[in-house]
C-alpha cells in the first residue's frame, strides 16, 4: 500500500473547513503531491472552519493561497502547491479528484467525473451543508482492491465436505467461521478429497455460521474422510462503480446491499438517508438554476420544497430513488443552512475522506458508494436570531 500512496497526486478542489481537513490528513499520510485549487477571496466567515486561514488574509488572497504554507510545513516530504485554474486537460495529471464545493453546476460535475472514468481517476465528491454532510465515490468499473479489510487470513478445522456441484462445507462447531459471500479459501491436509487441496482458491457463498457453499463441482473427487483446515486467502477483485450521473438518480442500486444507510441507524430510522439525498439533490438543482445556494428565506425554502417532492414523483415513475412522502422540514434544514461550513461535520468528513483517498491504492474496500448524515437535533428548539455578525462564527 506504502508503495502506492508514496506515488500518489490528489488535487482537492475547495479550501473550506471540509477542504483543508482533507488535505491535512493526507499530506500526514503522505501521498507524492497534494494540489489545491480554490480561487474565492477568503471572507472572514472561513475563519471559523478553516484553521489556518488568518484576519489578515480576508479580502487579501485565496482560500487556498491562505492555506498552503501552513500544509506544506505538516509533511516537508509532500509536494504541496496552488493551481489557479482547473482544465479539463489537467484531469489526467492526477490519481484523485476530490470536490469539495460546487464551483460549478451539476452537468459540469458529471463531465469532470466522465473523464476521471475514462482515464481510471478515482472521484470523490462531498459538500458540508451546515449540519448535514454526504459523500460520494466513484473509482470507475473496475477498480482492483487487493485486500477488502487489511485483516490476517484466519483458518477453521474442518468437519465435513459433500461431494456433488457447489457442495456445502462445515466447519467444526466449536468455533464459528468468520467468512463472508465472495471470499476465497484454500483447503490444507484433507484427507480422502485430496483434489481439493490443489486447488489455489475458491470462491465461497451461502455462508452461515458453521458452513458455507464452494463454486466447485466435487463430484468427480474422492469423498472427504477427516481432518483438513480451511483458509481465507487475498485475491484481487475488480469491483465496479456507477458514474455519478447514473447514481445520484438511484443510488441504492450502487450500494452493497440495495439501500442507503446512514451513520447511525438506531437513532434515525430507516429513510433518513433517502430525504437527505432527495434534499440536497434539490438544493444543487436551486443552485443551477438561481446561480446560488438557497438562503434561509420563506421563498428559497419553499422552491427547495417543491424541488424535492419533483424529484420524488420522479423516481417513483422510474423505479428510481423515492420516499412515501417527503419530509419538508428535513429539506428545510438542509437547504437554510448549506451555505455554512461547520468545524465538526469538517474534522469529521474530513477524516472519513481522506481515508478514502487513501484506498485508492487497492488496499481495504472503498465506499459503495454514498454516505448521508445529519446532527440536526443540535439545532436549538426555539426561535434563535440568525442575523450574520460579520466575524467567523457567522456560520
Amino acid at each position: 500500500m506504502m508503495g502506492k500512496l508514496v506515488k500518489m497526486k490528489v488535487l482537492i478542489i475547495g479550501m473550506r473547513g471540509l477542504g483543508v481537513e482533507i488535505a491535512k490528513n493526507l499530506i500526514l499520510a503522505g501521498p507524492q503531491a497534494v494540489t489545491l485549487y480554490d480561487p474565492t477571496q477568503v471572507s472572514i466567515a472561513d475563519q471559523g472552519a478553516n484553521f489556518y486561514i488568518n484576519e489578515s488574509d480576508v479580502g487579501n488572497t485565496t482560500r487556498a493561497e491562505a492555506s498552503v504554507g501552513q500544509l506544506k510545513s505538516l509533511n516537508p516530504t509532500v509536494n504541496v502547491e496552488v493551481t489557479g485554474e482547473f482544465t479539463n486537460e489537467m484531469v489526467t495529471s492526477f490519481n484523485v479528484i476530490v470536490v469539495t464545493e460546487m464551483f460549478w453546476n451539476s452537468d459540469r460535475l458529471i463531465e469532470i467525473n466522465e473523464l476521471c472514468r475514462a482515464n481510471r481517476i478515482g472521484f470523490i465528491l462531498s459538500e458540508n451543508m451546515g449540519l448535514a454532510s454526504y459523500a460520494f465515490l466513484d473509482y470507475g468499473p473496475e477498480f482492483m482492491v487487493t485486500d477488502k479489510d487489511g485483516e490476517a487470513t484466519k483458518q477453521f478445522i474442518i468437519s465435513s465436505i459433500e461431494q456433488g456441484e457447489n457442495p456445502t462445507v462445515h466447519v467444526h462447531e466449536d468455533k464459528r467461521h468468520s467468512y463472508q459471500d465472495g471470499d476465497f479459501v484454500k483447503f490444507i491436509e484433507v484427507e480422502g478429497m485430496e483434489e481439493i487441496n490443489e486447488k489455489p482458491h475458491i470462491e465461497i457463498f451461502d455462508t452461515k455460521a458453521y458452513s458455507f457453499r464452494l463454486r466447485l463441482d466435487t463430484t468427480n473427487f474422492g469423498a472427504y474422510v477427516r481432518q483438513g483446515l480451511v483458509e481465507d486467502i487475498k485475491v484481487p477483485k475488480a469491483v465496479s462503480f456507477h458514474s455519478l450521473a447514473e447514481s445520484r438518480k438511484n443510488p441504492a442500486a450502487s450500494t452493497a446491499y440495495g439501500c442507503l444507510e446512514p451513520m447511525d441507524m438506531n437513532y434515525f430510522g430507516m429513510g433518513r438517508s433517502e430525504i437527505l439525498h432527495l434534499s440536497i439533490g434539490a438544493v444543487h438543482q436551486f443552485k443551477n438554476t438561481e446561480g446560488r445556494y438557497p438562503g434561509d428565506n420563506e421563498a428559497d425554502l419553499a422552491k427547495c420544497i417543491e424541488l424535492a417532492k419533483a424529484f420524488n414523483e420522479a423516481g417513483k415513475a422510474s423505479n428510481g430513488l423515492s420516499v412515501d412522502e417527503v419530509d419538508e422540514e428535513i429539506v428545510k434544514k438542509v437547504a437554510a443552512y448549506s451555505t455554512c461550513s461547520i468545524t465538526s461535520q469538517a474534522a469529521m468528513f474530513g477524516g472519513f475522506i481522506a481515508q478514502e483517498i487513501v484506498k485508492f491504492t487497492g488496499k481495504y474496500m472503498p465506499l459503495k458508494q454514498w454516505a448521508h448524515y445529519d446532527c440536526f437535533e443540535s439545532l436549538p428548539a426555539e426561535a434563535v436570531n440568525r442575523e450574520p455578525m460579520g466575524c467567523r462564527y457567522d456560520d
